[in-house]
């Protein structure tokens, strides 16, 4: 465990040379790519590789879409996606864990700019899942047995900044989105991991014996801000691990979809359909 701890550690050295390094890119939208594909393949050894990763848009089933994001972590095993690229996917919102914020400098537009691409995201429609389901296609189901248990399958939202201004202006934009509509709370980012200053700002909720616990999904009542020093990597891999082992999804309905293409189907095609019978 302490090895792979010390790994963690030596990676936010070569992170930092990496954008450093990209610094020399004059044009943004270039130095913005490759930093994205740094952080990408950060997380890619630490990843199970039924954790997909990938650039693009989220839709749900209501023809919603969301912002371009970043990086989307995905279920890469058991849900439909629609490659575009071999970095950019349409994602069926059913196949989202959440997305990552990449952002060379958090400063108060890339901020909130980074805000409203979770929002996006996090206002995309989802069926609710229950805890019967073993993977996002399968389901166990015992009869006479309820389930009283909720899984969350809700999405996670990660900014991850490079260099960025002091944690406690942070505080106070978060502030000024909750005064401005209270009910943008439950779009906040669940994280925000601040590199270069070591610090990373997460949820936290008070417990029933009015201790405080720190966790990044479901109900919080607040963002705390901890100084990890060379532990900010290892930090922000448990809080992400913490995130992907509390969501469950459930493949997009092939049913429903299939019911769709039909119909589109025969809307489309005016001409009589052949068909041939067999003795």
């Amino acid at each position: 465990m302490n090895c792979y701890i010390e790994m963690l550690q030596k990676c936010i050295k070569k992170i930092e040379a990496d954008f450093d390094f990209s610094a020399i890119i004059d044009h943004n939208g270039s130095k913005g790519t490759f930093r994205e594909y740094i952080v990408k393949q950060f997380l890619r050894p630490f990843l199970p590789l039924e954790y997909g990763i990938s650039g693009g848009q989220a839709f749900d089933e209501n023809g919603n879409i969301s912002k371009q994001l970043d990086i989307v972590i995905y279920d890469a095993l058991h849900s439909y996606i629609a490659p575009y690229t071999d970095d950019f996917i349409y994602f069926p919102c059913e196949s989202v864990y959440g997305s990552i914020e990449i952002k060379s400098k958090l400063n108060k537009n890339s901020f909130m700019e980074s805000v409203r691409n979770i929002e996006s995201l996090k206002k995309l429609y989802r069926q609710p899942i229950d805890t019967y389901y073993v993977n996002p296609a399968k389901a166990l189901k015992i009869s006479n047995i309820n389930w009283n248990i909720q899984a969350t399958n809700e999405y996670f939202g990660v900014i991850f900044a490079y260099e960025s201004l002091k944690s406690e202006t942070i505080l106070s934009y978060i502030e000024e989105i909750i005064n401005d509509d209270k009910s943008k709370k439950e779009y906040l980012p669940n994280v925000i991991v601040l590199l270069k200053d070591q610090k990373i700002i997460s949820r936290f909720h008070k417990c029933d014996d009015g201790m405080f616990a720190k966790h990044p999904l479901k109900h919080f009542d607040g963002f705390i801000v901890e100084e990890c020093g060379e532990n900010v990597l290892a930090e922000f891999i448990v809080l992400l691990f913490v995130m992907l082992r509390s969501i469950e999804l459930k493949a997009m309905d092939i049913d429903e979809f299939s019911k769709k293409v039909h119909k589109l189907v025969f809307t489309n095609n005016k001409k009589d359909i052949e068909q041939i019978w067999l003795n």
